[in-house]
């Protein structure tokens, strides 16, 4: 059985209908403290008290987050406040719209001589997490590690329809319009073509859910009316949860291992992940690392066998932008912005991210162009095309 504080109980009704944004972040530290309603022996009006410490220490098991200064906590929980769900009525045709808070208040004190945060939700909002009928288990643990405001609303909305449905089915669906999707997930007069929210928002969302939670999205699909991206369709089921491993220890005191505990499965690796292995090793990036934190992002399908030139981006990246001083630190900058995201994942266009979407996509036109011809020709202008790209991207 679950400890209290390890989930948070939520009616389906908010979280299948509910329309919102909220960063990252906010849903977080909000879901920790549904965390600590108990349903059962709780009241609306009750005020939750939590020391500030247990605040940052559940937000930094999120490696890409640094909670070093009070001031961060301050800024998230001055916007907190403001936050609130939509709630509309539709009569006779028209449709009427209000808003609903979460909180009633949140108030720094000195509570046993700790500094907190008290936590009040408003009297609107209880019912969602007091009167529970349909409700989801929404595990903390996984959700601490999802990054993108729109990974934590998807997981959300796709863990409560597999736990209403897992007991008969091995297979879930969810369906939902196109402007009803973007409305659940914040993105209200966003991303107007269907290829942008799909590269920018649900693809970095589907990777997330898959690699931390034990939702595993098998496939999206879309749907059309007539030319146009009406409709999506999500088709998932259930996973093992990601075993995570103890963190690296600051400065990458455990980044380099003579003696690597673990040994990378070459024979099931493509030629291009070999390279990259082998890219890594020449950092002398131990074995454990390659295989718990690289090998996932490798496998993830975004640049299928182009995984050294991806690589190889992220390294060059680093070396170019880095302000440590020898090869070593380098490297250890290079595991640490790989572990926060910096080269694997980003909704919006212009991160470094993207920019290696698009150069791995330019590189397999000039490939295929390459393969499609196969003259000594076209070799050597397939090659000159890669050095024009490498000068283009800054690399």
């Amino acid at each position: 059985m679950k400890k209290q504080n390890e989930v948070a109980k939520i009616e389906n009704s908010l979280i299948l209908k509910g329309r919102y944004s909220m960063p990252a972040n906010e849903q977080k530290v909000m879901l920790f403290m549904i965390g600590r309603v108990n349903p059962i022996r709780d009241k609306a009006g009750m005020r939750y008290i939590v020391p500030a410490k247990e605040l940052i220490d559940f937000l930094k098991k999120d490696e890409a987050v640094k909670w070093k200064k009070p001031k961060y906590l301050n800024e998230l929980i001055d916007k907190m406040i403001t936050r609130r769900v939509r709630v509309n009525l539709k009569h006779k045709g028209q449709t009427w719209k209000g808003w609903v808070n979460f909180f009633q208040h949140i108030e720094p004190l000195l509570h046993e001589g700790k500094a907190s945060f008290e936590f009040m939700f408003s009297q609107k909002f209880t019912p969602f997490i007091l009167q529970l009928e349909q409700y989801v288990k929404l595990e903390l643990a996984e959700i601490v590690h999802l990054k993108g405001q729109s990974s934590i609303r998807l997981y959300e909305m796709l863990k409560a329809q597999r736990d209403k449905e897992k007991k008969h089915k091995p297979t879930s669906y969810f369906q939902a319009d196109l402007d009803e999707l973007k409305s659940l997930l914040g993105l209200d007069g966003k991303y107007p073509v269907w290829k942008d929210l799909n590269r920018w928002v649900l693809k970095p969302a589907f990777e997330e859910i898959n690699r931390e939670t034990s939702i595993k999205i098998i496939d999206i699909e879309k749907t059309k009316t007539g030319r146009k991206v009406t409709g999506v369709h999500f088709i998932f089921t259930d996973q093992e949860p990601r075993v995570r491993t103890p963190e690296t220890l600051p400065d990458g005191a455990t980044l380099f291992n003579p003696n690597p505990i673990t040994k990378i499965d070459f024979e099931n690796l493509t030629e291009s992940q070999k390279r990259a292995v082998n890219g890594l090793k020449k950092l002398d990036v131990n074995d454990d690392l390659i295989k718990t934190l690289f090998m996932p992002s490798l496998r993830m399908g975004i640049a299928e066998g182009y995984e050294d030139k991806w690589l190889s981006y992220a390294w060059q990246h680093t070396k170019k932008k880095s302000k440590a001083k020898d090869d070593k630190k380098k490297v250890a900058v290079f595991v640490n912005w790989w572990r926060k995201g910096i080269f694997t994942k980003g909704e919006v266009q212009g991160t470094i991210f993207s920019k290696i979407v698009e150069y791995i996509a330019e590189v397999k036109k000039a490939d295929n162009a390459r393969t499609i011809k196969g003259n000594a020709n076209q070799a050597r202008a397939y090659n000159s095309v890669i050095q024009d790209l490498t000068k283009k991207m800054g690399i």
